[in-house]
């Protein structure tokens, strides 16, 4: 069993090892969880020990000891290295990323090889959990959104965030210096900026995935509350009058086919993307999930939506969602939930504020 090792011992392992396939200046990054900035909306090192850990366990990726990979670490280990220092993989605060930097002006690239997840002890020490190889996980950092809270924005991939650099991070070494000087450690990171700005399109904090709850109000506020108890009177007199469709959309797991019950609607679930233009906020709907006797049924998407011959306060379903007249109460906001009480303070900010700064806004309402 490894034992704890000082981050002085560490920075020897982390020797970057020789690497045929890049070219350039080898290069060793370092990331704290606790330094990343709440307005990016994610905290990578969090969400990557997630992912990894995932794909670790299930045996679909390999952990190593060490860059060098000259002993694998079986789940099992893993699992025996976690109870021996009384701490878990998912909570690892240090994240060492290894790179490969050309930064010449003619074939400048920038090439990440792997990632080493290590923790601290409550004592101080460090507990090393191990090495993943980057081109092993290349095609799930490519295809898995990154979870967000409320300021990030929707449907960025891990893969998106490592090209773009869109983290805090610290060079600590390059090539067999290590970077003690904050002057050149900014001035490096600097370089890389503007290399990355020539290589990919940046990430916008310009779309948000919006869950929100049309309900039946427990006291009337006026015109908005009225439109969302005749949406749910309009929905509930639609699903009678089109039985075929209830069992259609699930809802013969709330009543069976055999019961002649009147069909209760208690409410519907709304899943949209929001961007945030220069025009205003333009909205996408997604989905629809109506709720009878307080059980959900299927998902409604956008192509049931379309064939669906339903008509509320005159107007079809896309056109009544879209001009938000209604009362409603936003739920979650990318993948945070929103306490109830914080809906409305939530809706101003988007309508207002940075959609990077949200939780900010709403702290200090």
């Amino acid at each position: 069993m490894r034992k704890y090792i000082q981050i002085a011992s560490l920075l020897i392992i982390l020797c970057i090892p020789t690497e045929e396939a890049y070219s350039g200046t080898p290069v060793l990054l370092f990331l704290s969880r606790q330094d990343q900035p709440d307005s990016l909306g994610y905290n990578i090192v969090e969400e990557l020990a997630n992912l990894v850990h995932r794909e670790i366990m299930d045996d679909r990726v390999v952990l190593w000891d060490s860059p060098q990979k000259e002993t694998r670490i079986h789940p099992e280990t893993l699992k025996k290295i976690e109870a021996s220092s009384g701490d878990l993989f998912i909570n690892a605060r240090q994240l060492f990323i290894y790179e490969f930097w050309n930064l010449k002006r003619k074939n400048s690239d920038l090439n990440t090889l792997g990632f080493y997840f290590s923790n601290r002890s409550r004592n101080g020490n460090e507990i090393a959990y191990g090495y993943v190889d980057y081109n092993e996980l290349a095609d799930l950092l490519a295809n898995s959104p990154v979870p967000s809270n409320a300021n990030g924005s929707c449907s960025i991939s891990f893969q998106e965030v490592f090209a773009n650099k869109s983290y805090f991070y610290n060079v600590i070494q390059i090539g067999e210096k290590k970077v003690t000087n904050v002057k050149e450690a900014i001035s490096l990171k600097e370089e890389v900026n503007e290399l990355i700005k020539t290589k990919v399109s940046g990430l916008q904090h310009d779309c948000k995935r919006i869950e929100y709850v049309i309900e039946y109000p427990e006291v009337s506020t006026g015109e908005s509350t009225m439109k969302a108890g005749l949406f749910l009177n309009n929905l509930q007199m639609f699903l009678n009058e089109n039985r075929e469709e209830f069992y259609n959309f699930g809802g013969d797991r709330i009543y069976s086919f055999h019961q002649p019950v009147y069909i209760v609607v208690n409410s519907a679930t709304v899943t949209e993307e929001w961007r945030n233009t220069e025009a205003g906020i333009i909205q996408e709907f997604i989905s629809m999930r109506i709720y009878v006797q307080n059980s959900p049924m299927n998902e409604i998407d956008s192509n049931d939506l379309s064939r669906l011959n339903f008509i509320t306060d005159f107007k079809a379903l896309p056109d009544f969602l879209s001009e938000k007249e209604f009362y409603f109460r936003i739920s979650k906001i990318n993948d945070q939930n929103i306490d109830q009480d914080d809906s409305a303070v939530y809706l101003k900010a988007l309508q207002k504020w940075k959609w990077n700064e949200l939780t900010e806004y709403v702290k200090y309402e």
